[in-house]
């Protein structure tokens, strides 16, 4: 039995409106820090087919993931991880 076709307006309500998820393959260059990706499908829909960089810096136990081109448009955005204790 074949499974029905989701439409991508289906596949977004199952998501929050403010989360992101997508695919595709990625690779690491750690002589300047950053992670190439080449997104294949997104919950964004203009990030489909894209390439795209982020910078990761580590220090102790943080993680910095820096966007320099984020979706809003403008300035860089930064995500900070923390290992918890």
């Amino acid at each position: 039995m074949r499974r029905p076709r989701t439409t991508r307006t289906a596949l977004s309500c199952r998501i929050h409106p403010r989360a992101e998820a997508g695919g595709g393959t990625y690779t690491v260059n750690e002589a300047d820090h950053s992670i190439f990706m080449e997104i294949i499908g997104s919950s964004f829909p203009t990030w489909d087919n894209t390439y795209q960089k982020r910078f990761i810096t580590i220090t102790g136990d943080e993680m910095k993931y820096i966007n320099p081109t984020p979706a809003t448009g403008g300035g860089t955005a930064m995500v900070i991880l923390k290992r918890a204790e």
